[in-house]
């Protein structure tokens, strides 16, 4: 006998391959199913029912679309102001008109830069660091222990 696969198993019965015994096969990623749970995540849906929609588990769902998410509503967001851009920009009079009006709300400006209180960026090991050098500068615990 060589390597040739008998055509009929030892009780006669055809011979067929076993079926993969590993269980169920991995979780396949597409771009599709990952601007499905962007958008499902931007339009309010939970995590249980964007796993139950794709027919996975949570722990998957976590694992291969984290970044949806996370970031489904500004990816959502952003994808919809680019196409509203796009048709502004290719004659549509209405396009143009909701693109001047979300320019108009200010929703394109930058974020305006808050005044930063120094003290509030210090952790308390450099605040006590701070005061430990502001203390002995004039006093006489300062006298002391400079000596």
């Amino acid at each position: 006998m060589g390597d040739e696969i008998p055509e009929v198993d030892l009780l006669g019965e055809p011979y067929r391959e076993l079926a993969d015994p590993r269980g169920r096969p991995k979780h396949r990623v597409t771009r599709e199913k990952r601007k499905n749970v962007s958008a499902l995540r931007a339009a309010g849906l939970s995590r249980d029912d964007i796993a139950l929609v794709l027919g996975v588990s949570k722990p998957t769902l976590a694992k291969y679309y984290f970044a949806e998410l996370n970031e489904g509503v500004a990816q959502e967001r952003a994808r919809a102001l680019l196409w509203l851009r796009a048709s502004a920009e290719g004659g549509n009079v209405s396009a143009q008109k909701a693109w001047i009006r979300v320019l108009a709300d200010g929703q394109g400006a930058p974020p305006v830069p808050r005044d930063v209180d120094p003290e509030l960026e210090l952790g308390k090991k450099e605040k006590a660091l701070r005061d430990a050098k502001a203390a002995d500068q004039g006093s006489a615990w300062g006298e002391l222990v400079r000596h």
